[in-house]
């Protein structure tokens, strides 16, 4: 558990001060921020982009990619 918890914790260090500060602030559990990359990689890798918007695939591509990469690092997985 020593490890697990090493990585949990250098996982949550890993934000920028002032969003780290600001989710400590609220008391939104770990495991809730964890949830939201997940939901938001998903959302980004699964939604089609409009006919109109012909530039907006590929950042969905680099946001949910950057989104997974998080997720990894946070989990271990």
């Amino acid at each position: 558990m020593g490890n697990t918890a090493t990585a949990q914790r250098a996982a949550w260090e890993d934000l920028p001060s002032p969003l780290r500060e600001a989710v400590a602030a609220t008391g939104v559990p770990r495991d809730a921020v964890t949830s939201y990359a997940v939901a938001f990689a998903g959302y980004c890798a699964r939604c089609p982009a409009p006919p109109a918007v012909p530039n907006l695939r590929p950042y969905q591509a680099r946001a949910a990619a950057a989104a997974l990469h998080w997720v990894r690092h946070r989990t271990g997985w």
